[in-house]
Formats: structure tokens, C-alpha cells, sequence
């Protein structure tokens, strides 16, 4: 949050949140091409942001994440699909 907070060359910042692309988001995730996309810039821009502060290497698991396309949310689901048992939660 704080590189994107301290990023001045993002382009498109909404103040109010898109509902059907934070869906989209959650059902595609990086397999959906405009998110990773946008994904990926929104991190360089982030990483420019914080360089050569405390926070600049915190990114990248995420960086790892994208390249991977893989979040976790995969795992749960893989666990899931394998347990019927959702990790955390209990009955």
C-alpha cells in the first residue's frame, strides 16, 4: 500500500472501487491477462516508489506470485479438491 500510495505515475485511480473488476479479480485472478497486466505495472510502479527505502525487496513474493500466476487461493482450492476441508475454518 505504501508504494502505491507514494506511486505519482499511475494513471486511472478510481475513488470508488469497480465492484465487477474486483469480481473478475477474484475469479481470474493473474490468468486473466488485463489483470496481470495492469497487475505488473501496478507493482513497478510500487517498486519505483519504495526504491531504495526499508520496503523496496517486500514486493517480491508478489512479483514471484504474478510470474507464476499463481496466488494462494490456488492452494486453498487444491486443498479443498483433495480434503474437502477449506484450511482455517472449522464445523
Amino acid at each position: 500500500m505504501i508504494g502505491i500510495a507514494k506511486d505519482e505515475t499511475l494513471e486511472g485511480r478510481a475513488n470508488v472501487p469497480d465492484i465487477e473488476l474486483f469480481k473478475r479479480a477474484a475469479q481470474n485472478a493473474f490468468d486473466d491477462n488485463y489483470i496481470a497486466k495492469h497487475s505488473l505495472e501496478i507493482l513497478k510502479a510500487a517498486k519505483f516508489a519504495l526504491k531504495d527505502t526499508e520496503f523496496e525487496n517486500h514486493l517480491e513474493g508478489l512479483f514471484e506470485m504474478l510470474n507464476a500466476k499463481r496466488t494462494p487461493s490456488h492452494a486453498m482450492i487444491e486443498t479443498y479438491s483433495r480434503t474437502g476441508v477449506i484450511s482455517g475454518l472449522t464445523s
